[in-house]
């Protein structure tokens, strides 16, 4: 009884030898097992990339379109002081109105402007 065990256990050990182990059966598990796992790490990468560049396409576009809202507050803003300047500058409103309209009120501005006063004389070095 112990030659018949000892007997099977040299079979088992030639069963699990790295001959058997290293068979083409066996290669092809290993082949399979890791074009699988490469299938799916190379899946998941891909879903990532997709999804890391829609979310930064998103945060681009998000940032551009709050960088061009301050541009056109500014620009809002440098508008409103140049239009005021020049409002005040020329003493005319600025409304929609017609080019008759407008040059109605000019006489009107043009008496606005105080008359020069009596002690002003030009000599050859200029006023005084």
């Amino acid at each position: 009884m112990i030659e018949r065990k000892k007997g099977m256990f040299d079979r088992l050990r030639l069963a699990a030898s790295w001959h058997q182990i290293n068979g083409p059966l066996f290669r092809k598990y290993v082949a399979l097992f890791l074009a699988v796992v490469f299938i799916v790490l190379l899946t998941n990468v891909l879903f990532e990339v997709a999804f890391s560049y829609q979310e930064q396409k998103a945060s681009l576009i998000r940032i551009q379109s709050e960088q061009a809202e301050a541009a056109a507050t500014k620009i809002g803003q440098f508008i409103k002081e140049i239009e005021s300047q020049v409002g005040w500058t020329t003493q005319l409103p600025w409304s929609a109105g017609t080019l008759d309209q407008r040059s109605r009120r000019s006489p009107n501005w043009a008496r606005s402007i105080p008359p020069a006063r009596s002690g002003c004389t030009s000599r050859g070095s200029g006023w005084t």
